[in-house]
């Protein structure tokens, strides 16, 4: 079987010749695809409810099923792309057999601060899908692919997932049976079981719609937020409770189910490195974890699946306690952003496994698959590290990939793209491969080092650090990270990007001498320091260095004297005080949405609240004042 680190720094895009049926998954390595934005569009061909904008990111996730669509001859839409008019030159109808661009993205009246006591109108809801969208497959000659209706409102509606997890004896922490209705059952039941408990959307997914609560009297407002964040992302507000183990691991299994009653678990990853409860980093196979933890997750995965009757790809998420305890979390019913690291661990292509499953085929593979080599996943998201992780819209200016042995780039983006607020703030995913977490980690820094976005803030810097931290690397011994590592523990080194282009001094640029061989003669070079890298290309050969960015120091509010500005561009949808309001340092004012992500505007001081200059539902652009305090 070939090797992890035998791939290279892409798969032949003209590799059509054979059919994906005429080699078994199990004894091929998994392809290493640098999927670009020419070749790629949102798939429709899985289950009725996955939105754009929920976790997936910008315009990536759907090369990889493209390619074998076509293969299959089968026809691909691109109707659900959402694709608003300044993205437009980066969806073009080459990517899919059918598309359009939507003009814009509709806003939910909730937004608007009009309550018209009707749910978010845009959202295709699973009781819809249930309804049409697979027997109007069916109708049209067409085959569903992906887990059946059925299966996917039970392990979708997180509670009605814990009661199917209770029967198949999966591990549990405490929580609510049905859906909470208001935030007084928040309270009683953190009165009982103690806190930190953590809100959940019934409906949710992707750390849209949570929030934790450490203590009794923030649960009314965080309640709120979740209501609000699940209402916009998921078109529904109900959300129950369960206990929150904190310094928890966010452990899954990647599942693999066929219509015969097969399940086998392809890997397992560790996605403890997140920011708001949404993943920053991933990796397969999770490490650090004893032999009993891992089969625990294993068997409990299959028995789920098994309880729910679940065919397809899916991913069943658990967590680990600092003191060992596995809890299941929940179900995901579909291929996650993360999917990759298990393909380049496995060796199984899970799209192409999801057609042969539709097609009634059994799976080829009745054991789960041993992990080969270690890979990373790095999501490229348009966020400022810096500033907390605040969302950053903007244009893309500069945009190059790494390369090299063992990279692999999923992206959606291309120079001149325009990233607005509408949407997840995902650009692209960096996939690092190596045949041990060691070697991984070192690929994973040249690649970093490489990679290019500028136009606007992203979490690259974030990245280069984190692969040096002591914390992530660890000692063989243990693990550090856990999900709110980034908001306790982690102290941010990163300063805020301010969007300015550094000031060229080619005269005082620092230069190095190095030695070069030409014509069989050594000769000493002076060469621009940036030049001379020694081995920082992806073959050896030294490459220019991306030049700094200028930055500024800044919080997640910018204050200037008695104004309050905003920090991001978003929306308003929450103003929490009115005119005139006495507030105390800390005190929440104004809430702002920006890819989907709630963020809080707090008071900078004591004072009384003047120039109230928002309301519920307006567009702000970043450095808005927002309100003074006298």
């Amino acid at each position: 079987m070939p090797s992890p680190t035998s791939r290279g720094k892409a798969c032949p895009r003209n590799n059509t010749s054979k059919s994906p049926d005429s080699v078994t998954d199990a004894h091929r390595p998994a392809p290493n695809r640098r999927s670009s934005a020419k070749s790629r569009q949102h798939s429709t061909h899985e289950s009725p409810h996955r939105q754009p904008g929920r976790d997936r990111g910008t315009g990536h996730p759907g090369c990889q099923g493209r390619r074998i669509d076509q293969r299959r001859g089968v026809r691909r839409t691109g109707r659900r792309c959402s694709v608003r008019e300044a993205r437009r030159r980066s969806f073009r109808t080459g990517r899919s057999d059918l598309g359009r661009v939507v003009p814009g993205v509709r806003q939910d009246p909730r937004r608007r601060g009009q309550v018209r006591g009707r749910r978010h109108p845009p959202r295709l809801r699973l009781p819809l899908g249930e309804r049409r969208l697979r027997p109007g497959c069916h109708r049209a000659g067409l085959t569903w692919i992906g887990p059946s209706p059925q299966s996917i409102r039970d392990l979708g509606d997180k509670v009605t997932a814990r009661h199917i997890a209770l029967k198949a004896n999966a591990p549990m922490a405490p929580g609510t049976k049905d859906p909470v209705k208001d935030a007084g059952e928040v309270v009683a039941f953190a009165e009982e079981h103690g806190v930190p408990v953590a809100i959940k959307a019934a409906f949710g997914g992707g750390g849209r719609g949570m929030k934790v609560a450490y203590t009794i009297e923030e649960i009314p407002e965080l309640f709120d937020s979740a209501t609000r964040e699940a209402v916009s992302a998921f078109g529904r507000g109900e959300c129950f409770v369960e206990r929150y183990l904190d310094k928890a691991r966010h452990v899954e299994a990647q599942v693999i189910a066929d219509q015969h009653g097969n399940v086998i678990v392809a890997g397992t990853r560790d996605c403890s490195l997140q920011r708001r409860f949404q993943k920053l980093v991933e990796e397969a196979p999770a490490p650090f974890l004893t032999t009993e933890q891992r089969e625990k997750i294993h068997s409990s995965a299959k028995a789920i699946c098994k309880e729910a009757g679940y065919y397809g790809a899916g991913t069943v998420e658990f967590l680990v306690g600092s003191d060992g305890l596995v809890s299941f979390l929940e179900v995901n019913t579909r291929l996650q952003v993360e999917h990759p690291v298990t393909e380049e661990t496995a060796g199984i292509d899970l799209v192409r496994q999801q057609f042969r499953i539709a097609a009634g085929e059994k799976l080829e593979f009745t054991e789960d698959p041993t992990p080969r080599g270690h890979s990373f996943e790095f999501r490229i998201n348009g966020e400022d590290a810096g500033r907390g992780f605040l969302p950053a819209p903007g244009p893309i200016t500069v945009y190059k990939e790494p390369t090299g042995p063992g990279v692999r780039v999923d992206s959606g983006v291309v120079e001149g793209d325009v990233i607005g607020g509408g949407f997840d703030s995902m650009l692209a995913k960096l996939i690092v491969t190596g045949e041990n977490r060691e070697q991984a980690l070192e690929r994973s820094r040249r690649a970093l080092a490489e990679f290019q976005v500028e136009g606007l803030a992203t979490v690259i810097p974030f990245h280069r650090h984190i692969v040096s931290n002591p914390a992530f690397i660890g000692d063989g011994e243990g693990f550090d990270i856990y999900t709110k590592w980034i908001e306790t523990d982690w102290d941010n080194p990163i300063e805020p990007y301010t969007g300015g282009q550094p000031i060229e001094d080619d005269d005082n640029e620092p230069r190095k001498t190095v030695v070069v061989e030409v014509g069989g003669r050594r000769l000493e070079v002076s060469l621009p320091g940036d030049l001379a890298l020694g081995g920082g290309g992806s073959n050896g050969v030294a490459t220019k260095k991306p030049k700094a960015r200028t930055r500024a120091k800044g919080g997640n509010a910018a204050v200037s004297g008695d104004a309050v500005t905003a920090p991001m561009q978003g929306t308003v949808v929450k103003v929490s005080v009115t005119e005139g309001q006495e507030v105390a340092a800390g005190d929440l004012v104004v809430v702002l949405e920006a890819m989907k992500m709630e963020n809080p505007v707090t008071a900078h001081k004591d004072g009384v609240v003047t120039g109230l200059a928002v309301e519920a539902g307006a567009a702000v652009t970043q450095g808005t004042v927002l309100f003074e305090l006298k």
